[in-house]
């Protein structure tokens, strides 16, 4: 049986999805996004909100991605109670781990829209929330290589709009119990 993904925020799926062998469960708020994943790559997908608990059992995921997130889950992913980061640690298999790939300008923020602001979020807040919830977390700049893996429209759009982008990705393993 091929391992699991839960992909959180997967929107439309992006070019990437038939090159896995893993069985990925996708997750977003938009039900007419998993309707045409489901009918497009036979993805099963569940609609739900990031800033509620997930509805997956405990230690049910080897891995967890989330592919450039939108605003609003990237203000989960950043904010200090680290909801977020819980319900990951949670439905995430011991030493297993998430992968977050994200966009910043060249002094690592993002401009987000919350409610009739534009606030200017730093992703990097990532690894200091995760690491404080019991993740070791590495962090990298992507190369060319990594990039052409996952050119899709949404990864376009944002390197036409933001020339300047830095691409990042931050790998945080679930410790085990003996290592928290």
């Amino acid at each position: 049986m091929a391992e699991r993904i839960l992909d959180l925020g997967i929107g439309y799926g992006g070019e990437y999805l038939p090159l896995d062998t893993w069985q990925r469960i996708g997750f977003d708020v938009r039900d007419d996004r998993l309707g045409l994943i489901k009918n497009k790559f036979g993805i099963d997908s569940v609609v739900g909100d990031v800033g509620q608990f997930l509805p997956f059992c405990d230690n049910s995921f080897s891995k967890v991605q989330c592919f450039f997130p939108t605003d609003e889950l990237l203000l989960k992913l950043t904010e200090d109670s680290g909801i977020l980061w819980d319900e990951i640690s949670r439905v995430l298999k011991p030493s297993r781990f998430a992968e977050i790939y994200f966009e910043s300008n060249a002094g690592n923020k993002r401009k987000v829209i919350f409610g009739p602001e534009v606030i200017e979020v730093n992703p990097l807040r990532m690894i200091k929330i995760a690491s404080q919830k019991g993740f070791r977390v590495k962090t990298a700049k992507l190369n060319d290589k990594d990039i052409s893996k996952f050119m899709t429209s949404t990864l376009e759009n944002i390197l036409e709009l933001e020339p300047q982008s830095v691409l990042w990705k931050i790998r945080a393993e679930k410790l085990s119990q003996k290592e928290d």
